[in-house]
């Protein structure tokens, strides 16, 4: 609904796909809540909407090595653009959303989840998230 939501608001900026493995069981899955959000939000408020042209969002969920794994992928303007954008802004906005995921990361893995985050900057701009929940 997020995803749809910011479409809405910034019609024709880009496309999206949500692709989930046919082996998983939707019911089965269970996820903490505001995990993955702050990454899309990131993909499309910081590297897809300052994009010159339509970006693409890809969010592929899948089993491997029985854990579960979310990749959220942009091919935005890239991380270290959206940096140097966020320095020349008038607007000096700290974003906290990450920094907040991975506190409550930390909590979640004190409990007995087990979850990992990599974030990788894609050949050519973009970037990758993988969440990855053991």
């Amino acid at each position: 609904l997020y995803i749809e939501f910011e479409q809405l608001q910034y019609e024709d900026a880009f496309d999206y796909q949500i692709m989930v493995s046919e082996t998983l069981d939707p019911a089965t899955i269970s996820l903490p809540p505001m995990i993955i959000q702050p990454y899309v939000e990131n993909a499309i408020r910081h590297g897809l909407l300052p994009k010159k042209e339509k970006g693409h969002l890809a969010i592929r969920i899948f089993e491997k090595d029985e854990a579960f794994i979310c990749e959220v992928e942009d091919d935005g303007i890239g991380r270290d653009k959206a940096r140097v954008l966020q320095r020349k802004s008038l607007k000096h906005f700290k974003s906290r959303g990450t920094n907040l995921v991975k506190r409550r990361i930390e909590i979640l893995n004190e409990m007995g989840y087990e979850i990992e985050i990599w974030t990788e900057d894609r050949v050519g701009g973009g970037t990758k998230v993988l969440i990855k929940l053991g």
